[in-house]
């Protein structure tokens, strides 16, 4: 799932916020936890090609974000750029 859709107004507590709901990208983590991305602060992939401990064996593919945190999950790099829209 991507894309921006409109932004709401919201009101929670008698608090008014403008919300927008930002398309993320579900992933699956090595667990099988749902990993919710957003594809603007991916700036990296790299498939796991050697199996030294750094990351679990379930792991296929190594997300970087803009914030240079690595993020390991069971989708390939080929599915998570489908998924993203080619945009790397």
């Amino acid at each position: 799932m991507m894309g921006l859709d409109m932004s709401i107004l919201t009101t929670v507590a008698g608090i008014s916020a403008l919300v927008f709901n930002i398309g993320f990208v579900i992933l699956t983590g090595p667990n099988d936890e749902e990993i919710d991305l957003n594809p603007a602060e991916i700036v990296g992939l790299r498939a796991t090609f050697d199996k030294t401990g750094s990351f679990h064996s379930s792991v296929f593919c190594i997300i970087r974000s803009a914030d240079g945190k690595f993020v390991g999950v069971r989708e390939t790099c080929k599915k998570v750029r489908e998924l993203i829209g080619n945009k790397l």
